[in-house]
């Protein structure tokens, strides 16, 4: 059986930036990384197929999961970008709001922030299939890792997941989308997943790049199912 090589990069979701200290430990199969350098954690001599991935921080989130090394080399290049939330111990400044609750101990739940003004819009349509989608945004973009929902005019709702950047506002996507959009004719928003804790309490500091929306909402991945709308 072939080796693996894969690089992680953990990213604070809030600053929507990479963690570069200590303040996150990254294991897989229980070792520590081979390397860092650059934000990345590079993993070497791994077998392919699943591999257990473990995050340990005092501020944010524990995260735990298999990795399947062919899909990763396949379809991420053997590169991850790990978006983490930040718990209550996370130094946020005065004032920041957040969303918080409690629901069952380990659900995940997906929240979506809503401007008065929207601030992602497809740059050209997307066909069903294709690899690559076209952004427009106004800001400076770090979407390597990002969660993403598209509303058609019917309702109708996908979510994706961005690998990285491939040219000026084209992505590349880790699945392809089941269903065709129109340039013009649908909802793009960033999505924020959040674990419950063992406790099944939940908290989400709203991210910076949020900072001036009027409204959000939160469902379960499975079955889109709206668990409440509030104001911020």
């Amino acid at each position: 059986m072939s080796e693996k090589n894969i690089k992680i990069m953990a990213i604070d979701d809030y600053q929507n930036q990479a963690i570069s200290d200590d303040t996150v430990s990254i294991f897989v199969n229980g070792n520590q990384p081979t390397v860092s350098h650059a934000g990345f954690k590079h993993f070497n001599g791994l077998d392919n197929g699943a591999n257990y991935l473990t995050v340990e921080s005092d501020i944010f989130g524990h995260y735990d999961a298999y990795l399947d090394l062919t899909e990763e080399n396949d379809s991420g290049n053997g590169v991850i970008y790990l978006r983490l939330q930040p718990t209550h111990r996370y130094p946020l400044e005065r004032n920041v709001k957040a969303i918080w609750g409690r629901t069952e101990p380990g659900k995940e739940l997906h929240f979506v922030f809503i401007d008065s003004k929207e601030r992602y819009f497809l740059g050209g349509d997307y066909t069903a299939g294709d690899k690559e989608i076209c952004i427009q945004h106004q800001q400076t973009a770090f979407f390597n890792g990002t969660l993403w929902s598209l509303q058609s005019k019917d309702g109708q709702n996908e979510e994706f997941w961005i690998e990285k950047a491939i040219g000026r506002n084209i992505y590349s996507l880790r699945y392809q989308l089941n269903r065709s959009y129109e340039k013009g004719k649908c909802l793009l928003r960033r999505v924020y997943p959040v674990i419950a804790d063992e406790s099944g309490d939940f908290f989400l500091p709203v991210p910076k790049e949020e900072e001036n929306v009027t409204e959000y909402r939160y469902y379960m991945p499975l079955d889109k199912r709206v668990i409440k709308t509030g104001t911020l």
